[in-house]
């Protein structure tokens, strides 16, 4: 009976949700400017260090770095601006779709020294989505904007099928157990 808890334990420790990992997977970072008529984009693998850096004196845009991390994106703009357009901001991209469905995406918070944004955040099950200026009028920063966003992926179900699985063999070895002694 107690190598049975046992299994039991093991299987309700396997079976906790186990969430989609990004370290490692394939990014595609765009930085779109509809008011500049600008589409940026490049790949990165999400590890350890800046996935993108943007050099000073790239045209039209300030040195940015963005940094993605288990379930964040940090990203730092150093002076320039946004100018007016229906897009102006980035999209992330899952590259090989092998990260699972996105579930969220927020602003967990942003410093700046003016004027005050408020990005739009959307995502699919594939990309997560930040407007940065979707306005009327141009946007100049005042100094350094650091955002902070925060994303989840769904669960990953495996866990799940083995404790089932492990459940019905216990059940088995315990039905041709009693059957034995008999």
């Amino acid at each position: 009976m107690r190598r049975i808890g046992s299994c039991i334990v093991v299987l309700a420790f396997l079976s906790a949700p186990a969430y989609g990992a990004v370290i490692g997977e394939t990014i595609n970072i765009e930085w779109d400017a509809s008011y500049y008529g600008m589409v940026l984009s490049q790949d990165a693998v999400v590890g350890e260090g800046y996935e993108y850096i943007c050099p000073v004196g790239a045209p039209m845009h300030p040195e940015y770095v963005i940094d993605i991390t288990e379930n964040k994106i940090i990203v730092i703009n150093q002076g320039g601006g946004w100018g007016p357009g229906p897009f102006n901001g980035y999209i992330f991209t899952d590259k090989n779709n092998t990260i699972p469905d996105f579930t969220s995406f927020t602003l967990e918070s942003y410093t700046y020294w003016q004027p005050s944004i408020d990005p739009i955040c959307s995502y699919n099950a594939n990309q997560l989505i930040v407007n940065i200026n979707p306005s009327t009028e141009s946007m100049q920063l005042g100094g350094v904007v650091m955002y902070t966003f925060e994303f989840a992926t769904a669960p990953i179900p495996e866990p799940s099928t083995l404790l089932l699985l492990g459940s019905g063999l216990v059940g088995l070895v315990g039905y041709g157990r009693k059957r034995m002694k008999k």
